[in-house]
């Protein structure tokens, strides 16, 4: 009896010593191989895991009497590792993906965005972007409504189903003229595996292909054709992940060389993003804090609204309608807003986001009838009762643009530093060009 108590107690402090040493350099290999920041909480969680695991395995392994006692302590040792993977990492362990997500960690994919300035160096110079008082922004217009603001009756879009047609539509536009030729599915699921997980569902998109407008004055034709929200999120907002199987990042898998071919012949999926400035009835502007959990710009100032093409938005029975629908759409998902109480809404500009490998955007200005604190009341309301709302944005804010501030300062710079992301930086460049100058 003697031997087996001692035997037992020799297994405790061997297991707890044993334990605390696997877990310390777990936890420590963990997250200097991932960049891992982990808050101290889920750091306490994994240690109290894995040393709990340790302690059973080892007494499975050497400190057991019976055979079925030391099947037990193992099986108990493994489901307690597991469970320090799924609370540390927000990986289930337990399922096939959960798995594959592991495998992944392990097979070592990384993202690190391209610095403006190796932007601008891969297109061909500062010259070729938007600038805000001199301060330029990887940002690069095609289209700008600026002569006579043009409504939603000018602009008219249509569907292109046949790949030949589009190109033959669009051979003389050789400043966006969309060429097909996708990523391997195996690369967009593992990186979407990687990356985000359960976190996003994939939906068909509208991909942008072009315009066409004979005069400034005349109808915009905007042309589009099917994608998939998941080939966007992997050739466009991860497009600077390096894949390990291809030995290089997704972006020099589509832009090998950078410079023109990446403006005219794009392979990345390109839908249609849409953004918007609100402006309330008391002259404030609505703007948005992205969560730090959010898969898109996290923890960023962003527009009032933005999101994505639809491609339902593109079709209305039999006859495809503009993009004004879905930023109204957007609108009521993200403020509560409902159509009735938009007063004034016109597409300012149509540019493409080379942060994000030449993803277009469209601009837009809204006006409401409602002040920014009855705005500031609709999204409470929603953002209580509506998880989607409640997992990407963190707060509202209100913000008032006018010709106040400091010219000689970089106004861009400024929203840099304070947080913008790079949509809502082009979204008040527009506003400030096309609808304060104007007003003023």
């Amino acid at each position: 009896m003697s031997s087996i108590m001692d035997t037992g107690l020799v297994g405790n402090v061997i297991g707890g010593v044993i334990g605390a040493a696997i877990w310390m350099l777990l936890v420590y290999f963990a997250t200097r191989i991932w960049k891992l920041e982990l808050t101290f909480p889920k750091k306490l969680g994994i240690y109290a895991f894995i040393t709990a695991a340790s302690f059973s395995g080892v007494r499975g392994l050497f400190f057991s009497i019976t055979p079925f006692l030391q099947v037990v302590w193992l099986l108990v040792a493994v489901i307690l590792f597991l469970l320090a993977v799924w609370y540390g990492f927000n990986v289930n362990p337990f399922s096939l993906r959960g798995l594959k997500h592991i495998r992944l960690y392990i097979q070592g994919y990384r993202f690190k965005p391209l610095s403006w300035d190796e932007i601008f160096n891969r297109y061909g110079g500062r010259d070729k972007f938007i600038g805000m008082n001199d301060f330029h922004i990887p940002w690069r217009e095609i289209f700008r409504n600026k002569d006579v603001l043009l409504k939603e009756k000018d602009f008219r879009a249509e569907i292109v189903r046949d790949e030949k047609e589009n190109h033959k539509k669009h051979k003389k536009h050789k400043r966006y003229n969309l060429y097909s030729d996708p990523l391997d599915p195996s690369i967009i699921e593992d990186v979407m595996a990687f990356y985000v997980g359960g976190r996003v569902w994939d939906n068909p998109t509208g991909r942008f292909i072009g315009f066409k407008q004979d005069s400034p004055k005349s109808e915009v034709v905007l042309s589009f054709e099917a994608t998939t929200y998941f080939d966007y999120l992997v050739s466009n907002l991860y497009i600077d992940t390096f894949v390990p199987s291809l030995g290089t990042t997704i972006r020099e898998q589509l832009e090998p060389n950078g410079g023109e071919d990446a403006w005219n012949k794009p392979r990345s999926a390109n839908h249609a993003g849409v953004t918007a400035l609100l402006l309330c009835s008391n002259n404030k502007i609505i703007l948005l804090h992205n969560r730090s959990d959010n898969a898109t710009y996290p923890n960023k100032i962003c527009a009032s609204t933005s999101g994505t093409l639809e491609l339902g938005d593109l079709v209305d029975g039999s006859k495809p309608s503009p993009p004004f629908e879905a930023l109204r759409r957007e609108m009521y998902e993200e403020l509560h807003l409902p159509k009735c109480d938009l007063e004034e809404l016109s597409l300012l500009a149509i540019a493409r986001d080379m942060e994000r490998g030449g993803s277009p955007e469209f601009i837009f200005f809204a006006k409401t009838c409602l002040s920014s604190g009855e705005v500031r009341d609709l999204f409470s309301r929603a953002y209580r009762t509506d998880k989607i709302l409640s997992h990407e944005i963190k707060s509202i804010q209100e913000k008032g643009f006018d010709d106040s501030h400091d010219k000689d300062l970089h106004f861009s710079q400024k929203l840099e530093e304070q947080g913008f992301n790079l949509p809502a930086m082009a979204a008040v460049y527009y506003y400030e060009k096309l609808i304060l100058t104007k007003r003023n």
